[in-house]
């Protein structure tokens, strides 16, 4: 727990109980412009200072309440297709995961929190904190976003990850298993007083879905729109691009454009070397920070970018909604 939030609270529990004070005391001022003033000032501190500590509260006991998924009993086969496919999604995890932007997965070097604590992406190789931890876990804090320790994870992108296969999400950890130990330590996670307001208000979200309880099928490859369905999903398009994919402005994460447009007007060619070159049919160079194009080329095959375009393409544009 990080002291100097609790410390926060005693602090601006302390000055809404001084100031509830002070205004009762401002009463008894001689001059009725005085006794207004004292009373507006001091009523107005005490309670935003009583607001600040009981949101404070709420996010200290959000981040620190244990959440009682139960672990999952999911089967990883160490084989060589899973390996295989598995690190075929793992390509995905690099930008966040790595060091050096691609696999092994030994940990980033990003602090997603900047000024408002540290939060660095884990190293999930051997040699890190995934060497004692069971399968099931590893599957829960992928696609329910619960640490190993029963606690929220925070950005992990878990929404997304959710409908994400039991198939899928094995080879993810059989691949893992099969990294090289690497023993880099990143900072211990710390979640200073603005983030812990931002999360007690609710403006902050935390990565926790529901429990999973039932299987989850693989996508029906047969059907591009399905498969590319599931494929969106799990790439977390919708979280730069809106939910729609009709593009999205603020919130979290970059802002990116409307994908129905470029789905439909581009061709099969032109969508897949965009994200293999990184340059669209019009020679508009992405720019990697807001869109990671190397690490979706890596982890997408041909035939699952054309899945991709086939799916978006059938949803409605701006112009038919």
């Amino acid at each position: 727990m990080n002291m100097s939030v609790v410390w926060l609270v005693v602090a601006a529990a302390a000055l809404a109980g001084v100031a509830a004070w002070a205004m009762r005391r401002a009463w008894r001022v001689a001059q009725p412009w005085g006794r207004w003033i004292g009373a507006i000032v001091g009523g107005v501190v005490a309670v935003a200072a009583a607001l600040a500590a009981v949101v404070l509260v709420i996010g200290l006991y959000r981040l620190r309440s244990r959440d009682d998924h139960p672990i999952s009993d999911i089967e990883v086969e160490a084989s060589a297709s899973a390996i295989d496919r598995g690190a075929h999604l793992a390509e995905a995890c690099a930008g966040c995961h790595s060091s050096t932007g691609d696999p092994p997965l030994d940990g980033g070097e990003d602090d997603f929190l900047e000024d408002l604590g540290d939060l660095y992406p884990p190293n999930l190789t051997p040699g890190g904190s995934l060497a004692d931890r069971s399968d099931g876990r590893i599957a829960r804090a992928i696609r329910e976003g619960v640490g190993f320790d029963g606690r929220p994870l925070i950005i992990m992108p878990s929404a997304f990850f959710h409908s994400m296969s039991d198939e899928d999400v094995a080879a993810i950890i059989a691949y893992l298993r099969t990294q090289p130990e690497i023993d880099d330590e990143v900072p211990e996670r710390v979640i200073g007083p603005m983030a812990t307001l931002f999360i007690g208000a609710g403006m902050f979200p935390l990565a926790v879905q529901d429990p999973i309880e039932e299987e989850i099928d693989p996508p029906d490859t047969d059907s591009p729109k399905k498969w590319g369905k599931y494929l969106t999903t799990i790439m977390a398009c919708a979280e730069c691009h809106g939910e729609d994919l009709q593009g999205k402005d603020g919130g979290n994460g970059p802002s990116g454009p409307d994908l129905t447009v470029y789905a439909e007007e581009w061709t099969a060619e032109e969508w897949r070397d965009t994200i293999r070159t990184g340059v669209d049919p019009t020679d508009n160079e992405l720019d990697p920070d807001e869109m990671p194009w190397e690490d979706y080329s890596a982890a997408l095959s041909d035939d699952e970018l054309e899945a991709i375009q086939a799916y978006i393409a059938g949803l409605p544009t701006p112009d038919e909604d």
